[in-house]
């Protein structure tokens, strides 16, 4: 019999879910989150691993439940705190699904449960010391040290990249912050420079795209980019330079073996590689080894993956317990 854990991936709009086995999504479930309540939404993931629990049809035994949702939360305790886009308020999400389901359930913010993921089935297997950053609508990051997610003090932020100031005369970030590199960086902001450049620009490809009317997005940039537009091409070398400085930060505090870029911005592949490369060589950075996520849906498979680590690492340190 095959061994599964079972992938929440909890957002502002959706929830997707999944019985993972080694790092295969093998049955998958989309629902649209329901925000009236914080409880609407336990009661969600509870039908949700109900059903993935039927779904493994005796043939898969199931490990546990891994949680990855937004915001702020205290993993120890499986409270999902608070969060922008959910109605969390200092929800019991574990405790609920355990006295439900009974099965071990474990919760992560998300973009921590996404380096887990690729820890224990993505790019970082076999790497003991490696830092993801996830560039997407935001940008985040999550600590490996020694093996291990490395959450920071009490307030837990440890690996907030996203909220190092790259540039004091930027714009303010939702954070409240001026110049964050999520406020020069994210995915918003790299459509932002895109349609500013081609304003400037007066021509080429972006150009094209808003006289007839369209918008520009982070993927339009990078897409023109590739196609040899001038004006895209200089944003993504900005963007890379910005990504840089706060690699750069990364570097000197961590050391980490490996940095591993996930999120949206990763689907641009070589791209933004090449221009977080360039960014290090004109910043008079050493050179740092820096890789694609591998893994295909980050948010299911880490949330499973925390499932996976938290239940091992509980059985290493407490035998009798398991």
């Amino acid at each position: 019999m095959h061994q599964g854990w079972i992938g929440l991936d909890v957002g502002g709009t959706g929830i997707k879910a999944g019985l993972v086995v080694d790092g295969v999504i093998h049955v998958e479930r989309k629902v649209a989150t329901d925000r009236a309540s914080d409880m609407a939404i336990c009661e969600q993931l509870h039908v949700l691993v109900k059903d993935l629990m039927a779904a493994g049809n005796g043939q898969i035994q199931i490990g546990g439940v891994g949680v990855a949702v937004p915001g702020v939360v205290d993993s120890e305790a499986g409270i999902a705190v608070r969060a922008s886009n959910l109605p969390w308020n200092n929800t019991p999400v574990c405790g609920f699904l355990h006295e439900r389901t009974g099965l071990p359930v474990f919760l992560e913010n998300d973009t921590n449960a996404g380096a887990v993921g690729e820890l224990v089935f993505g790019a970082g297997q076999g790497v003991d010391d490696f830092f993801y950053m996830a560039i997407g609508t935001g940008v985040g990051g999550g600590i490996i040290s020694e093996g291990r997610l490395l959450r920071g003090g009490k307030l837990k932020h440890a690996g907030e990249v996203g909220h190092i100031v790259v540039d004091r005369s930027g714009p303010v970030c939702g954070c409240g912050q001026v110049g964050c590199l999520e406020a020069m960086a994210a995915a918003p902001a790299i459509g932002r420079m895109g349609r500013e450049a081609a304003t400037k620009a007066g021509q080429g490809s972006l150009w094209d795209r808003m006289q007839s009317g369209q918008g520009i997005e982070a993927k339009d940039v990078f897409e023109a980019a590739a196609e040899g537009d001038p004006a895209a091409s200089r944003v993504v070398e900005t963007t890379g330079l910005y990504l840089a400085v706060g690699l750069v930060a990364v570097g000197r505090i961590l050391s980490p073996d490996l940095v591993i870029v996930g999120g949206g911005v990763a689907a641009s592949g070589q791209l933004i590689l090449d221009a977080m490369d360039q960014g290090l060589h004109t910043l008079g950075a050493k050179p740092m080894a820096i890789k694609l996520s591998g893994l295909t849906q980050p948010g299911v498979v880490g949330a499973a993956a925390v499932g996976k680590n938290q239940t091992e690492l509980k059985n290493m340190y407490s035998p009798t317990e398991a």
